[in-house]
């Protein structure tokens, strides 16, 4: 009995704490099929940090609600199928993302040439389907997130697929606007520091464009101080040039 009461009221905890993000009837389904350590941990984390963080949501949507390919890798749901014994093995494993999918590859024993196919064949994929208005904020999600993920160690496949999310940015909600406020100044930055100017002037004017649309007050203070820099290398770069 007393077993049955303190169960109760950690599942009505878990579905709180989910709520709040998800909404009531996700966080019910999610918090049913979760096992003891799991609830355990959640509340834990919960407790540690009076929030959790946005990683944690993706893995339990990725693990106990998420049913198709883009809503895994990009969080929106749609019918788009490619590689589908690969992609289907991928449905309930936890992972989410970009590097979610990269690591569910790897862990499967494909090279990292299979896993930039298939990132390749999904893009494509939505990319075609984009003349739909229902598709266009997949196309949107998608493209900024492969750009951030390529931001890493690709700085022209980044500048293209983050070039094509801006032109898409109507279609982002404002916190994906921020992010992509943010990333848009890290590879302008990036170009800097690689002594290319040109391009870190194209970067930094969309970067601008985007500022003047969303709310400052959410902006990292570093970001802020990232972009008065690259500002600062475009103007002295121009006198430079002048001279």
């Amino acid at each position: 009995m007393i077993e049955d009461s303190l169960r109760e009221v950690v599942r009505k905890k878990i579905i709180e704490i989910l709520e709040s993000r998800l909404g009531r009837d996700i966080a019910v389904e999610i918090e049913g099929k979760m096992n003891h350590d799991e609830r355990g941990r959640i509340l834990k984390e919960y407790e540690k940090r009076g929030h959790l963080p946005e990683e944690t949501y993706n893995f339990l949507l990725s693990k106990y609600h998420f049913k198709d390919l883009t809503s895994i890798v990009f969080g929106i749901s749609s019918d788009i199928q490619v590689f589908p014994k690969i992609m289907k093995s991928m449905i309930g494993s936890g992972k989410f993302g970009v590097k979610g999918l990269r690591k569910h590859v790897r862990e499967l024993g494909y090279s990292e040439d299979k896993f930039e196919e298939i990132l390749q064949a999904i893009y494509l994929e939505i990319r075609k389907r984009s003349r739909y208005p229902e598709y266009k904020k997949l196309l949107a999600v998608s493209s900024f997130e492969i750009g951030v993920f390529y931001l890493e160690f690709d700085y022209e496949k980044a500048e293209e697929f983050l070039l094509e999310a801006h032109e898409l940015r109507s279609n982002l909600d404002e916190n994906n606007k921020i992010r992509l406020f943010d990333n848009l100044v890290r590879l302008g930055t990036q170009y800097n520091h690689v002594k290319n100017i040109e391009k870190g002037k194209i970067i930094f004017d969309k970067a601008l464009e985007i500022m003047k649309e969303i709310d400052l007050s959410q902006i990292d203070p570093r970001t802020v101080n990232a972009l008065k820099e690259l500002e600062k290398r475009i103007d002295e770069s121009c006198e430079n040039i002048s001279i």
